[in-house]
């Protein structure tokens, strides 16, 4: 049963906490790299006020730059944010290619706290048999959801990821993206091919191509997509 996720991008906590009220979705995914200064101690705050306000689960995310993000300090700097919240969040997404990675899984794990392992290319889809291996080795890193998310250049982009999320199915629990406006129809479409989750704004779009939460909602009743 795929999970609609609302993806919140804030430069300030009340700003997030705002965004965030009443919203009518599975997951929050705290784009923690959005605020103006994304400190250990504002991220906490922001993670402490939000679990007062709402019972939705969360994503802790604090993406670096050169994944699609906003993060603009060391890996030391960026892990000592997530291990300062790590206890607050449910979820904690790390790219796969991340020198912290490791001790992020190892410290989630620890904490019973589930991981998104993440990988992003905002160029190009290689072909089905290197995205599943992606996958794979995402698993392989302690995924609990193996995340994968490419640039559309062309319709047959899509169909490679999605047969790709398709071929996972039993292998591993996955999220497929496609990115970009070719890539939109996959915010609906990947879920049915077996992807778990997918991503959705509230208001500004936090990736390329993303619909809004309203927009998936109505996309998934008029497919039948069940929830």
């Amino acid at each position: 049963m795929p999970a609609i996720c609302a993806s919140i991008m804030e430069e300030s906590v009340e700003g997030f906490l705002k965004a965030a009220s009443g919203v009518k979705a599975d997951l929050i995914e705290v784009r923690a790299d959005g605020l103006s200064e994304p400190t250990a101690e504002n991220v906490h705050h922001l993670l402490s006020e939000l679990k007062k306000t709402t019972q939705t689960r969360t994503i802790l995310t604090v993406r670096k730059k050169d994944e699609g993000g906003r993060f603009e300090g060391t890996e030391d700097e960026r892990k000592n944010v997530i291990l300062g919240s790590l206890h607050l969040a449910d979820i904690i997404d790390i790219e796969l290619n991340s020198p912290i990675r490791d001790e992020i899984v190892l410290k989630a794990r620890a904490n019973r706290i589930e991981v998104i392992v993440s990988y992003h290319d905002f160029e190009k889809t290689p072909e089905t048999e290197e995205i599943t291996g992606i996958f794979e080795s995402e698993a392989a890193a302690g995924a609990d959801y193996a995340k994968a998310a490419f640039k559309a250049n062309n319709p047959s982009d899509v169909l490679r990821l999605l047969d790709a999320c398709q071929q996972m199915k039993g292998r591993a629990r996955v999220i497929a993206i496609s990115m970009g406006e070719l890539g939109s129809i996959s915010r609906i479409a990947a879920p049915v091919f077996g992807s778990a989750i997918t991503y959705a704004s509230l208001g500004a779009k936090t990736a390329p191509g993303q619909l809004t939460v309203e927009e998936t909602k109505t996309a998934f009743k008029m497919l039948g997509v069940s929830r």
